[in-house]
């Protein structure tokens, strides 16, 4: 299915007609089944992904500014997998005893030492550190979600990095 039938698919589902989901769905599961589990290596988690972008695909087609809806369906489940996938990893790699780690006293203290040094770096700043390291983006996806030069995103990061370093390393 190219993108022309495919924009002319999800026009119908956005006025009310549905039928064409069923379109859809049979041209387009078994390339998001695929994608999917390739990046999960489960079947069953590629097929619960494939639900997933489905269902998101009914709830809320895409916009009609989208010009690839192609390429936006198969980024929705890259962006599901890779979603699923983090959680998966997070919880087979995390024991009881590192959770157990995690609360204890020292810990909670160099948490609030972290987050209160966080909270000093300029707003730009605090974003691209949030993003890289707690959303796990790459620099490339924070250029674009920021609208800011991959240059100017690695300056930042750097910059806010070397800023948390020293504000720590006053606090000892």
């Amino acid at each position: 299915m190219d993108n022309k039938q495919l924009c002319k698919y999800f026009v119908e589902i956005r006025n009310g007609d549905y039928s064409s989901f069923d379109d859809i769905y049979c041209d387009m599961s078994i390339p998001i089944f695929t994608i999917s589990c390739r990046i999960l290596q489960s079947k069953e988690d590629a097929e619960d992904v494939m639900q997933d972008v489905f269902i998101k695909l009914f709830d809320k087609p895409p916009n009609p500014d989208v010009i690839n809806i192609r390429a936006w369906i198969f980024k929705v489940t890259h962006n599901l997998a890779i979603d699923r996938k983090r959680k998966i990893d997070r919880f087979d790699c995390v024991s009881e005893s590192e959770i157990d780690h995690l609360f204890t006293s020292a810990s909670i203290d160099t948490a609030i030492n972290l987050e209160k040094a966080v909270m000093q770096l300029h707003v730009d700043e605090r974003a691209i550190v949030t993003y890289h390291i707690n959303a796990e983006l790459k620099f490339r996806e924070i250029s674009d979600i920021m609208t800011m030069p991959l240059g100017t995103v690695l300056w930042k990061y750097r910059k806010a990095i070397e800023k948390l370093r020293k504000i720590l390393s006053e606090e000892d």
